[in-house]
């Protein structure tokens, strides 16, 4: 599996769930929030590699 498809994939679940109401509003924080955290894990991992 691609980067691309995996980002793709994860756009079109993020659209859904803001579309899908309010409810999902902190659960979309939380996912948010999990997402920018494994970026940097992997920027992290990423750059340690290279050295």
């Amino acid at each position: 599996m691609s980067v691309t498809g995996l980002l793709t994939g994860s756009v079109k679940r993020f659209s859904t769930m803001t579309r899908s109401g309010r409810d999902n509003r902190k659960l979309l924080c939380y996912v948010s929030a999990g997402l920018v955290v494994v970026f940097f894990i992997l920027y992290y991992l990423v750059s340690k590699a290279r050295t």
